[in-house]
């Protein structure tokens, strides 16, 4: 079968910073997949410099315990870009649609000119939402999954049609199908 992930996520409290956080935990259902750990902590750094690419969302901490992997960013109280298309029954109005896509362009660019990778698993539920005064802020979440050995990247239904045929990986092109 399909060796892959279970993903819990809770909202917790980083003790030693005393934020309020989104703890992901991912259990590893390929025991030996531990053995190629050695690109996660990579990653999280550079995710971890989430402050160098404007829009991400930043890392707190990040490891392994055993055969889990967890990874703990800032909590966003504002829900995601999915919840806010479903709780807008008639439509996002055209002004907001331009204001977050406009961000997540130029996060998506910055991410890629700045680290050289992609985020390869880009759909609204990893488009998260923080509305102020000036607007909403975008912060895109879990560019760091691809370092999770197994972890099934681009959903289909949401990811460009030419990384499902022949198991094309995502390039930066695709990020903006």
């Amino acid at each position: 079968g399909e060796r892959g992930l279970a993903c819990a996520t809770y909202r917790a409290i980083h003790l030693p910073t005393g934020s309020e956080v989104a703890l992901k935990i991912f259990h590893i259902a390929d025991h030996s997949a531990k053995e190629d750990s050695t690109l996660l902590p990579r990653e999280i750094s550079t995710a971890q410099d989430g402050h160098v690419c404007r829009g991400f969302l930043p890392v707190y901490e990040a490891g392994w315990c055993d055969d889990l992997v967890y990874v703990a960013t800032n909590f966003i109280a504002g829900g995601s870009l999915r919840s806010l298309l479903e709780n807008s029954p008639s439509g996002v109005d055209r002004e907001i649609v331009l204001e977050i896509f406009g961000q997540v362009a130029e996060a998506l660019d910055t991410y890629h000119h700045n680290t050289g990778n992609i985020h390869g698993n880009l759909k609204p539920e990893n488009i998260l939402l923080e509305k102020g005064s000036q607007g909403y802020q975008v912060f895109i979440s879990d560019a760091w999954t691809a370092a999770i050995p197994n972890c099934k990247q681009a959903n289909e239904s949401y990811a460009a049609p030419e990384t499902w045929q022949d198991n094309a990986s995502p390039v930066a092109k695709t990020e903006i199908y």
